[in-house]
């Protein structure tokens, strides 16, 4: 790497490390976070596929925390959850005499 390079690569690192502290993002910003293309970014805007906001002056805006939120999606729990989720259920819902005739 020649030193061109690694001032490149420092700025990146600068610009991600900044953007870590700022809750409000811009289309730029949330390109880079998402790691897809600006245009990409207007065009799921247009389609309404991805959480934003526009304020008074028609610029579209992004909460940080809601776009890491939505590049996670649905969480899946683990069998262990399930299991625990599922003796809760049956602890706080106990079959009454009438349900258990009609099965």
């Amino acid at each position: 790497m020649d030193n061109q390079e690694i001032l490149e690569t420092l700025k990146k690192i600068e610009y991600l490390l900044r953007m870590q502290t700022i809750d409000v993002v811009g289309c730029k910003e949330a390109a880079a976070l998402l790691n897809i293309s600006e245009s990409r970014i207007y065009h799921m805007c247009a389609s309404r596929m991805i959480p934003h906001y526009r304020n008074s002056r028609n610029r579209i805006q992004f909460s940080r925390r809601e776009l890491e939120e939505w590049v996670l999606g649905d969480r899946i729990p683990t069998e262990e959850e399930l299991a625990a989720k599922a003796q809760e259920h049956v602890v706080l819902n106990p079959i009454t005499r009438y349900e258990y005739n009609a099965i």
